[in-house]
């Protein structure tokens, strides 16, 4: 038996390398939450150009998927998006009393009423709905927020759907943009109710729907939904009402993890070769979400290739983002060549850690030197095999 402080140590140890892996994967893909509505020129010649109503400023990122749960929660309330655009060239003739009515929602959900804030948004998509599509948009999208806070599910899948059902064919820039977030919302929302088909349903439309557009941060959406599939599938599985399929290799339940793996190949496939910055820390991010997937199966040995894989995408940029992902990949690396008893290549890894980051000044990453320098003593000082023993794939979409 091994003495108490080496015992220690190694827990020690493990447990700073699980958070230091959810703060990698939380910052590679931090791009992936919503990006407010590019503005662009409107075509109606007899009104002044209005930009396109942004995000409102309180509004929270997507949280998706947690560590344990597949949860969306709202740390703030709606406020009034900009009603003077005229979406597709509607009339905005009643946009004073509109925005007072987004207005009195916004004040009635911060007193706590968002019953009574939702009763506002309904009367504004049923009465005005029709004027201006935007209009009726956002009160949909406003009610699925609320319905989310109060852990009404079912009601906030269902007015996300009417987003899509209503305006899914529009080709207004931010219409689209709404119309993405809700599909995306409704995946989440069916999820909470473990309702794990409706829920990838949700989430490939918006890969379907939104994957080759031209614009980047809607390609970025379909990825994220495409991403949040994935995650649910190995947390879940898609059997009935969300049953755990099968065991990994050291006992934890989990999905259907091939599954799972499948989605992030499609998604490194469809999206790996993207310039745009926010694609590819997004493409980082599910990288290491397979890592951790094969991982739990106990596959060390393909692990090992999606780490190479990772070093060889990122080692050339100079993104703190990317050389987080670099030092972590080279550093899981090590740990999963240890596991298989291969200590000679644990030893490189780690040395590779220290030869390529023993002057960065990130914080982060200077941890991850740390770390692989003690992993190097454990190596070469005794038996101690280096674990990485989270049992929790990275909270990617963690707040």
């Amino acid at each position: 038996m091994e003495p108490l402080d080496k015992r220690s140590a190694a827990a020690r140890l493990s447990l700073t390398v699980a958070m230091l892996a959810a703060a990698l994967a939380m910052t590679a893909c931090e791009t992936l939450y919503p990006t407010a509505p590019k503005r662009r020129p409107t075509t109606t010649a007899s009104k002044p150009q209005a930009p396109y109503p942004q995000p409102p400023a309180q509004q929270p990122p997507h949280t998706g998927v947690e560590v344990g749960k597949v949860t969306s929660p709202l740390d703030a309330l709606p406020t009034a998006p900009d009603t003077t655009h005229p979406y597709g060239g509607a009339s905005t003739a009643n946009s004073a009393q509109v925005n007072a009515m987004f207005n009195q929602a916004a004040n009635l959900g911060r007193e706590g009423k968002l019953n009574d804030a939702i009763r506002i948004y309904q009367d504004i998509e049923q009465n005005y709905g029709n004027q201006n599509y935007g209009w009726g948009a956002w009160a949909l999208f406003y009610q699925g927020e609320l319905y989310r806070q109060l852990r009404n599910f079912k009601s906030a899948a269902a007015a996300y759907d009417r987003v899509n059902q209503r305006y899914g064919m529009e080709r207004d820039a931010a219409l689209r943009t709404i119309v993405a977030d809700s599909l995306e919302k409704k995946g989440d929302a069916l999820a909470e109710l473990n309702d794990v088909k409706g829920a990838i349903a949700a989430y490939e439309e918006t890969g379907r729907h939104f994957g080759n557009d031209s614009d980047a941060a809607m390609r970025l959406r379909a990825l994220r939904s495409l991403f949040k599939e994935g995650m649910l599938l190995q947390r879940k599985g898609a059997g009935t009402e969300g049953e755990y399929s099968i065991p990994s290799a050291n006992g934890l339940p989990v999905g259907d993890t091939a599954a799972a793996i499948t989605v992030y190949d499609d998604i490194v496939a469809r999206f790996g070769r993207e310039s745009d910055p926010g694609i590819r820390n997004a493409i980082g991010g599910t990288l290491l979400q397979k890592s951790e997937a094969l991982r739990l199966l106990g596959n060390n040995r393909e692990t090992i290739v999606v780490y190479d894989d990772i070093v060889r995408r990122f080692e050339r940029d100079s993104t703190v983002v990317s050389r987080k992902l670099v030092a972590t990949a080279l550093y899981r690396k090590g740990l999963a060549q240890s596991r298989q008893g291969d200590r000679m290549g644990a030893a490189a890894s780690f040395d590779d850690v220290v030869a390529r980051f023993a002057s960065e000044p990130d914080t982060g990453i200077r941890k991850l030197v740390e770390m692989s320098v003690a992993a190097k003593r454990k190596l070469d000082g005794d038996s101690l095999t280096p674990q990485l023993e989270t049992n929790e794939p990275p909270p990617l979409y963690d707040n």
